[in-house]
């Protein structure tokens, strides 16, 4: 009697995977974005990645969906959407999640282009995005070539966040505000540090920890 074979998926890596579910998530937002032709190398990202995971076959829908609509992909996108800062900032922190810094800084710096200080929440969505910006500058895109000047552009985008903060008072008191706030100081500090402004540094950092302090005694 023939025995009975039991045909198992082929093993999945989990970094694989928790990449192609992180490509296939860029793709849904980019068709939020009306970026049809990204959102598409972006699953097909997904599948090549791992195109046995659930992410993986969903992309490859997705994708074959897109590629079937020539119109579509050959559309330009409505650049003035008022949701669209939203879906570049979840853009950007998707990428970078998978080590994708580059993508991560063009998808933020596609938020600082479409703020407007009328939308709702503008100022923090464009405070965090501006304190992304410095992050990646100073942290991870480290190539001098692409990024010429990147401290004192890293340094420029810290002090946008910052100001936009200082101006956005009734989020700057909430704990989100000052976690953001108390980031950018310290971050800023570090900067100062490597380009030997040893008293610009210390300023910040004496900020820092006095900012710390009252944030504390009002949890106590």
């Amino acid at each position: 009697m023939p025995s009975r074979h039991h045909h198992h998926s082929p093993l999945q890596d989990p970094v694989q995977m928790a990449e192609a579910k992180a490509y296939c998530a860029i793709g849904d937002k980019l068709v939020r974005v009306q970026q049809y032709s990204a959102a598409n190398d972006a699953y097909q990202k997904a599948v090549a990645v791992c195109p046995h995971s659930g992410a993986g076959r969903d992309a490859q829908f997705k994708s074959d969906s897109l590629a079937s609509n020539d119109a579509l992909l050959a559309s330009k996108p409505n650049v003035g959407w008022k949701y669209a800062s939203r879906f570049w900032y979840e853009i950007g922190e998707a990428y970078f999640s998978i080590g994708k810094y580059e993508e991560a800084l063009s998808a933020f710096e596609e938020v600082l282009k479409r703020y407007t200080p009328s939308a709702s929440d503008a100022l923090s969505w464009n405070a965090y995005a501006w304190s992304w910006t410095g992050c990646l500058l100073h942290n991870y895109c480290l190539d001098e070539a692409m990024h010429p000047h990147r401290l004192d552009r890293a340094l420029y985008a810290y002090n946008r966040s910052q100001s936009q903060l200082n101006s956005y008072e009734a989020y700057l008191k909430s704990p989100e505000g000052q976690a953001l706030y108390l980031y950018v100081l310290h971050e800023k500090a570090g900067i100062f540090k490597e380009q030997g402004h040893d008293e610009a540094a210390q300023v910040c950092a004496r900020k820092e920890a006095e900012l710390s302090l009252r944030a504390k005694m009002r949890q106590s």
